[in-house]
């Protein structure tokens, strides 16, 4: 899985350091880092930015404020995890007003970035299914996703409010899931919050729809329903 990283820095040899460090921990993270860096902000980069899943953004961008690109980002919409550079503590209760996720302390070192990186990919696993399209980049809450099914190589994610689609396959999809997500056929995957009615053979979604239970699947899907009764 990609996780696009922006940074902006207005010290050129911070934003190298930064790049070495998470390319440093990358291997190890079992994601691939796009990074996209700039030394100052301008209203052309906006768009950029925003479709960034992370973004190191130092508070003091030359005359510029970091404070007041994040609450610009978050009013046209950004949810993606904000960690601020500082070289000033005083600085960091500031953050919390464009909720911010963290922030680091220059100079930056390896042992503390690994921290807000780990704790990011928790935020990232726990809360949504994440895919990219080509440069767009897309978040659902697991708690909206009724179930996955397969689509010749594709993946079809039919959520309470649309059906998405992207190139994938459920055999690697089902350890990345949450433990309210169980197979019950070779081309489904379920939401067993969304489950409201289930037989030997099927069940039976909250959008009506219905999904069998292969012999291969039935005994899993019983016990996990009875672990969450």
């Amino acid at each position: 899985m990609d996780i696009n990283i922006g940074i902006i820095d207005d010290e050129y040899s911070y934003i190298e350091k930064l790049k070495e460090l998470l390319h440093t921990l990358e291997p190890d993270s079992g994601y691939c880092f796009n990074i996209i860096h700039f030394t100052s902000f301008t209203a052309q980069i906006l768009s950029c930015l925003l479709s960034t899943d992370i973004l190191f953004l130092d508070i003091e961008i030359g005359t510029q404020n970091g404070l007041s690109v994040a609450r610009l980002l978050r009013e046209n919409g950004y949810q993606g995890c904000i960690i601020f550079l500082t070289a000033y503590k005083e600085y960091v209760f500031e953050g919390y007003k464009v909720n911010a996720s963290d922030y680091i302390l220059k100079p930056i070192t390896l042992e503390r970035l690994d921290e807000v990186m780990h704790s990011f990919y928790d935020t990232l696993k726990g809360n949504c299914y994440s895919f990219k399209s080509g440069s767009i980049i897309t978040q659902i809450p697991y708690s909206e996703i009724i179930y996955f099914s397969s689509y010749k190589h594709y993946i079809e994610i039919h959520t309470t409010h649309s059906v998405y689609q992207h190139l994938a396959n459920l055999k690697s999809l089902l350890p990345m899931l949450p433990h309210q997500f169980v197979q019950c056929h070779r081309t489904a995957i379920v939401n067993l919050l969304h489950i409201r009615k289930m037989t030997n053979v099927e069940l039976t979604m909250t959008d009506n729809c219905k999904i069998p239970i292969s012999r291969t699947y039935l005994s899993v899907v019983q016990q996990k329903i009875m672990e969450f009764i």
